[in-house]
C-alpha cells in the first residue's frame, strides 16, 4: 500500500477498506563446471546455465470487513 500512498490512490483504498499487495520470486540457474554448450546434463526444469528466471508472481487485493458495523458491505462505498 505505500507504493499506493505515492501516487495518490493509497488513502482513498485504505478509507474503503480495500488492501492491495503480494510478491514475485525469481531464481538463477549457475553451474560451476562452466559447460561450454550452456546446457546443464541431467536435469530436466532448469537445464541451461546461467539462466534467470521468473519463477511467480502473486496479487492479492481484499475488502477487509469491520465486524463492530455490525453489517457486511460489498463494493465501494458510497
Amino acid at each position: 500500500m505505500s507504493v499506493l500512498d505515492k501516487v495518490g490512490i493509497g488513502n482513498s483504498l485504505e478509507s474503503a477498506g480495500i488492501n492491495i499487495y503480494g510478491f514475485a520470486e525469481g531464481s538463477w540457474t549457475y553451474n560451476f563446471d562452466t559447460p561450454n554448450n550452456q546446457t546443464n546434463v541431467g536435469r530436466v526444469f532448469d537445464f541451461e546455465d546461467q539462466d534467470k528466471t521468473l519463477n511467480q508472481i502473486d496479487l492479492t487485493i481484499e475488502k477487509t470487513v469491520d465486524a463492530s458495523k455490525g453489517q457486511v458491505r460489498l463494493g465501494l462505498p458510497r
